[in-house]
């Protein structure tokens, strides 16, 4: 992320608002739509990303970051200060140029205690200052937290694919399985992760490196599994015979009430299937912690549950 910035010409303490808007949770979701580490609602999210049913690329850090990086440069090309680019974040830049209008000033301090406009509310009002703690709390770390383990970054390659192929097929060529690849990938939809719809043309697929050495040659040699046919209707896929015959094995989902005390490794345990699999399929963060009364979605396959 700070590379990124780097490169849009940004200051790299900017990469630390995600803790206000979102903790750097990489399943953050707002009640009015916003998505991502950085929040970015639907309409903002189109101006600079791939957002649809299949594919929301507010959900990958990296490349929300770059999303992010072009729209702060934007509201701070016109609004000429970064307290106010940055309040504007989460206020609007139209909400904050109306503030500097009004009051004849780009002094924050002053908009802060004197701008009254209707939706100037409490977030707006202290995301700055929400913003200058944060940097705080992150530069001083040690002092508040004391030493922390840093996890190393996974070391990935990225590859554009030319064509839609299965979830499950392009784990196979980068030689890792399914979960990983969801990880990696998290702007793919819970219909592409469950193999009910193919990953799309022209997305920028996230492969571990050491997989990602062939990829392209093992994709190019791969035979075309799938077809999409239109009727009046709707689009429908049709598959090779072979993938028919596989097609009555496809992933269900049953769901399930946590108990108190329940972990992830019991649940997992009690139906067969992997910690990652319940993971990735609930959106859940590394730790994978429970409440009681939360409801899981667990995969399975019809022909295990029939049985």
């Amino acid at each position: 992320m700070e590379r990124i910035f780097r490169e849009e010409g940004l200051p790299v303490e900017l990469t630390r608002l995600p803790l206000v808007e979102s903790c750097f949770n990489l399943h953050a979701y707002s009640k009015v739509g916003a998505a991502g580490v950085w929040q970015f609602m639907p309409a903002t999210g189109r101006r600079f990303l791939h957002v649809d049913n299949l594919v929301d690329e507010r959900r990958d850090p990296i490349f929300s970051t770059r999303a992010a990086a072009r729209f702060l440069a934007e509201m701070h090309g016109s609004l000429a200060a970064w307290p106010l680019a940055i309040t504007a974040y989460n206020h609007g830049p139209e909400g904050m140029a109306r503030a500097v209008a009004q009051l004849g000033t780009t002094d924050i301090v002053t908009i802060v205690r004197d701008y009254h406009g209707n939706a100037f509310g409490f977030a707006s009002r202290n995301f700055y200052a929400e913003f200058l703690a944060a940097l705080d709390v992150e530069r001083n770390y040690r002092e508040y937290f004391g030493n922390l383990p840093v996890e190393p970054a996974p070391r990935t390659r990225e590859h554009r694919l030319d064509r839609a192929i299965g979830i499950q097929q392009a784990a196979h060529m980068a030689h890792a399985d399914r979960e990983l690849l969801a990880s990696l990938n998290p702007s793919l939809s819970s219909l592409v992760i469950a193999g009910r719809r193919p990953i799309p043309r022209g997305v920028r697929l996230r492969l571990p490196e050491s997989g990602a050495a062939g990829f392209e040659t093992r994709l190019a040699e791969a035979p075309a599994v799938e077809r999409v046919e239109r009727t009046e209707r709707k689009v429908i896929p049709v598959v090779a015979h072979r993938a028919v015959r596989s097609a009555r094995v496809r992933p269900a989902v049953l769901t399930y009430r946590v108990q108190r005390g329940q972990t992830l490794s019991h649940i997992a345990k009690r139906y067969k299937v992997s910690v990652a699999s319940l993971r990735v399929t609930n959106r859940l963060d590394k730790a994978g912690r429970l409440r009681p009364g939360q409801t899981l979605r667990i995969p399975r396959s019809v022909r295990r549950s029939a049985a």
